[in-house]
């Protein structure tokens, strides 16, 4: 018995794109293109039609951009596609602005606290909390950067110009 494709929906304003990243998941195996989409709004539309498994899509596209349609599929009802962000910014400043923006306040006041050297004990302390509700935050804050360790959020941050 074969397993079914792995369904991909490409969200790309350039045709260009949307056609060279159809035809290289088109004949990879196991991959097929059940849409694509030349705007956010469009994206969000054909991902409520056809459900892919994966989106790929640009984060810079005019009126509704990727981070804002990837906001809106994530929040939709049904099925969560996985969604692999494309940019072609010079550097990483935007897209890493956008997943700190995704923390929660709390999460923001950990990451910054993480990154200054602070213990879970002194960020419990000097935001009120319990060090296990401390523990809670660094971990979704390590699982949103992928990264593994408190010392690889630090390298992160610097690296992704967060921090100078």
């Amino acid at each position: 018995m074969t397993e079914p494709p792995i369904t991909v929906l490409i969200a790309d304003d350039q045709d260009l794109v949307r056609t060279g990243f159809t035809l290289v998941v088109n004949s990879a195996a196991g991959l097929r293109v059940v849409a694509t989409a030349a705007t956010g709004a469009e994206a969000v539309d054909l991902a409520a039609a056809h459900q892919p498994d994966v989106i790929l899509m640009d984060i810079r596209m005019p009126h509704t951009d990727g981070i804002t349609a990837t906001r809106a599929i994530l929040a939709a009802p049904g099925p969560r596609p996985k969604i692999i962000a494309l940019t072609t910014y010079d550097s990483d400043d935007y897209a890493t602005r956008i997943l700190i923006d995704d923390f929660t306040a709390r999460e923001r006041d950990v990451f910054h606290l993480v990154v200054a050297g602070a213990s879970n004990a002194e960020i419990a302390q000097r935001l009120h909390l319990a060090e296990v509700t401390v523990k809670t935050h660094v971990g979704r804050v390590l699982a949103k950067l992928g990264v593994r360790d408190r010392v690889n959020i630090v390298i992160w941050a610097y690296r992704n110009g967060v921090v100078g």
